[in-house]
């Protein structure tokens, strides 16, 4: 990402974090993001007019907080303007990566779940079984002569 200054001079903004979602400076990144979580307040889709209008309130509020945390952001950096760039998106090789790890910690997650607790046997499966391992012990004695 670059950026004009308030000197005129245009620079590129350092990534300041270890993320791999992303090769801009993290506030930026946020502020996209958050921008997105927003906007999503606008989405129509299956909602009652009360909750179109109760969404377009919240979008107000929240995009207001976003854009006032962004210029509070750029002033103090002493940036006028934000360039972005195609080299601020993941490549293919940093996707891939995401999702092999998002993979490995879903399977991670799924094992640690419990597991489903078997229901209790009835009083004919327990004398099946009872039986079962009686006709074992009897036909390996035979065996054994």
């Amino acid at each position: 990402m670059k950026a004009e200054l308030t000197t005129g001079e245009i620079v590129t903004l350092p990534k300041d974090c270890n993320c791999s979602t992303h090769n801009d400076p993290h506030w930026t990144y946020m502020d996209r993001v958050t921008r997105a979580i927003n906007r999503e307040l606008l989405d129509p889709t299956d909602k009652t007019p009360e909750q179109r209008y109760y969404g377009a309130i919240g979008f107000a509020k929240e995009d207001l907080v976003r854009v006032e945390a962004k210029l509070r952001d750029m002033q103090q950096r002493g940036i006028v303007r934000l360039i972005p760039e195609a080299s601020d998106e993941p490549t293919d090789e940093q996707r891939a990566q995401l999702e092999e790890n998002r993979q490995w910690l879903l399977r991670r997650y799924e094992a640690a779940q419990p597991k489903p607790a078997e229901a209790p046997k009835t009083d004919d499966e327990v004398r099946r079984e009872r039986n079962d391992r009686r006709d074992e012990v009897r036909e390996h004695a035979k065996s054994a002569l």
